[in-house]
């Protein structure tokens, strides 16, 4: 919740910027539209998306690590197969299984 609160006022902040910076102004306007979209998602709670060019690897390096941290998961075994279930096309590599052991 507090993450929520700090990206709503680091979006208003930028847009505020944006409007008063004059006629460049506006390229500022992108990233306080993303730190508003990431407020919302934190308020309001809604599941995020991860991914990557492939999303066999990396993607479901992050996935894993997500369900250790936040102990969705308690083994980073029982992490990998729970991504696999959402997305049977993930295989991480020794080195990505050694960096998810890490994490946990």
């Amino acid at each position: 919740m507090k993450y929520g609160f700090l990206f709503l006022l680091l979006a208003i902040g930028i847009a505020s910027t944006a409007v008063r910076v004059g006629p460049w102004g506006w390229l500022l306007l992108y990233p306080a539209f993303s730190f508003g979209v990431v407020a919302a998602a934190y308020l309001l709670s809604i599941p995020g998306v991860i991914h990557c060019a492939q999303g066999h690897g990396r993607t479901g390096l992050v996935a894993a690590a997500v369900l250790v941290v936040f102990r969705r998961a308690q083994t980073v075994s029982e992490a990998i197969a729970m991504v696999q279930t959402v997305r049977p096309g993930i295989e991480l590599n020794t080195m990505q299984r050694s960096i998810l052991e890490q994490v946990q």
